[in-house]
């Protein structure tokens, strides 16, 4: 299908636009490299090429219930598209209920220096105090929110807040992983 992205970020599609993006008429370069990484299970995709606008972690998704369970996918600045291609920011290739292309985005704004998600495509849900609730539009997310996408859910870990990078202890974040990590595996037992 031919979806590339433009140096400034615009995803379309080069079937039907060739190599000039319809956004910003910019040309087509080939970018980014992709790297993969098993590194503590993280799904990785970094742009080598743009180290200023895409080259650091603001956050990160880890899925505690689903096909991926127990996968850690990294937020970068700009907008993070999720689908199950590998052109996608954030690539879920195991939940067949998710979008292949732009089922939702998370977009990490580094001037309001925070996180926010919203749904394209596909609908997208926060867990809510008594039930999960749909987002329409983009929302903000806050430390270890619940997500749910397709059939897979989600913890929200930042990395960026507003008043700059988020200022956890080690145990802090040790914590909040850990939790993440055994409510994975209590799931993955069958027993979440």
């Amino acid at each position: 299908m031919g979806l590339e992205r433009c140096a400034s970020g615009h995803l379309y599609s080069t079937v039907k636009y060739g190599s000039k993006c319809p956004y910003c008429d910019a040309t087509l370069e080939r970018v980014e490299k992709r790297i993969n990484s098993n590194l503590l299970g993280i799904n990785s995709r970094t742009y080598l090429d743009r180290p200023d606008e895409r080259g650091y972690v603001t956050g990160w998704i880890i899925c505690v219930k689903g096909p991926s369970l127990g996968t850690s996918y990294r937020i970068l600045p700009g907008k993070n598209f999720i689908g199950r291609t590998e052109h996608m920011d954030i690539c879920i290739k195991e939940d067949k209920t998710i979008d292949s292309n732009n089922h939702a985005v998370i977009i990490y704004d580094k001037e309001e220096n925070n996180t926010k998600i919203g749904d394209i495509n596909g609908l997208v849900y926060k867990q809510g105090e008594e039930s999960w609730e749909s987002v329409h539009g983009p929302e903000k997310m806050k430390v270890a929110e619940r997500l749910k996408i397709g059939e897979s859910e989600f913890i929200f870990i930042p990395f960026c807040s507003k008043d700059g990078p988020v200022e956890f202890s080690h145990a802090e974040y040790v914590t909040a992983y850990n939790k993440a990590e055994a409510e994975a595996n209590l799931n993955r037992l069958g027993k979440g």
